[in-house]
């Protein structure tokens, strides 16, 4: 689905057409992230990301095309989260569009919480760790922030007693073969999860959830693991800045700050069990309070009455 095959359905229907997304490729000259550049605000050109970059090069041209186009679209642009809504809006090729926020929702009949020990014993893991779970998918891409991680479990381990030390297990989700790098602590690696109950098991054992992603547009694990009651920690980009509040659903640091993110980690282990279970259950509340299904589904509805009721030709 391109510009022009957008404009073409508005042209057949007559219909309002909302445009969801959760990266920034439908309203830049062609990447899915900015990694910085901020040649979208005056709609492209002289990309970094191509080898021979010009004023009028290819991110150019395509960014004219989509203003072309979705300009005589009737089109709302929604995000999905504040970060992108925010790029969305200072970009060139919004200016053309509606726009509109409706926050991600996650399923939570699926995610929801659990007692740690047993879920841990039904996955076959320790019950007397605290369990650090992340995603590993794709350690070899800078966005996902795995070096940035493995240095903060390095300061985290400087920062913990031997007795402390002893406790962390690692746990990580990963369809490759095996971990290439050597970490601080024990760690595991799950098999693939099949299915939500799956992996809704290994946040139900987990202590907390980590996030080191330093450019992303979610990841959608946050949600699922707050719904959950289990505490995150993650930088401040994407879904993370809407989804984690400190103390509230875990620890927001600094993009790249691995020290802080230590700290994060830190503050979660050493809680006294009856501090971190208020904490697990404010993370679950404010999962069920933000991101359920039925909050998403009513602000579409109040977006497709409005689009209805102006023809769609407001912006």
């Amino acid at each position: 689905m391109n510009a022009r095959n957008i404009h073409e359905l508005s042209k057949m229907t007559g219909a309002p057409v909302v445009w969801r997304f959760n990266d920034l490729n439908a309203f830049t000259g062609g990447c899915h992230y900015s990694n910085g550049c901020t040649n979208y605000h005056t709609g492209c050109g002289n990309c970094p990301a191509l080898l021979h970059p010009s004023t009028k090069d290819r991110s150019w041209r395509n960014a004219q095309a989509k203003m072309h186009w979705l300009g005589q679209s009737r089109l709302c642009f929604v995000s999905s989260t504040s970060e992108i809504d925010e790029q969305l809006k200072s970009s060139a090729v919004a200016k053309v569009c509606r726009t509109r926020l409706v926050m991600l929702s996650c399923q939570s009949k699926n995610f929801r919480p659990a007692d740690k020990k047993n879920a841990a014993i039904e996955l076959g893991l320790p019950p007397h760790k605290q369990i650090i779970f992340f995603g590993a998918n794709d350690l070899s891409d800078p966005r996902k922030g795995f070096s940035e991680l493995v240095q903060s479990l390095e300061l985290l381990k400087a920062k913990l007693t031997r007795e402390q030390q002893e406790k962390i297990l690692l746990v990580y989700a990963s369809k490759a073969t095996a971990m290439q790098v050597s970490l601080p602590f024990p760690s595991i690696q799950l098999p693939f999860l099949n299915g939500d109950d799956q992996l809704a098991k290994v946040y139900q054992a987990a202590t907390l959830f980590v996030s080191p992603s330093i450019e992303d547009a979610g990841p959608m694990m946050l949600l699922e693991s707050i719904l959950c009651g289990t505490p995150t920690i993650a930088y401040a980009i994407g879904l993370a800045r809407d989804a984690v509040i400190n103390n509230v659903t875990g620890f927001i640091v600094p993009p790249a700050d691995v020290d802080k993110f230590a700290e994060g980690i830190k503050a979660v282990v050493q809680m006294p069990a009856g501090e971190y279970a208020s904490l697990s259950r404010r993370c679950h509340q404010r999962g069920i309070d933000l991101f359920s299904e039925k909050r998403e589904l009513a602000e579409y509805e109040e977006l497709f009455a409005e689009l209805i009721k102006s023809n769609g030709n407001d912006r």
